[in-house]
């Protein structure tokens, strides 16, 4: 959890993607899928996804994990696009 929320601060709009890839992808596995509000993505869509959005200056704000059973997650968080 603790790399999560290290990625998660890490996109607040000042960083660049190779300074967050490093943390993108210690938090995120690469087998998993990620359900969003667009579908189901794969590691490799998810990584292009959250490029696309620290290139754009995204932040994250407001995080708060809903729900964890060692198998899903759920979480909440406001994404403010640049």
């Amino acid at each position: 959890m603790q790399r999560f929320v290290e990625y998660m601060n890490a996109v607040d709009g000042t960083r660049s993607w190779p300074e967050v890839e490093p943390l993108f992808g210690e938090a995120f596995h690469p087998d998993a899928t990620y359900e969003t509000a667009d579908g189901m993505l794969s590691f490799s869509q998810w990584r292009e996804m959250a490029k696309g959005l620290v290139e754009r200056g995204a932040v994250i704000s407001g995080f708060e994990l809903k729900t964890s059973d060692g198998t899903h997650a759920v979480w909440r968080l406001t994404l403010t696009t640049g």
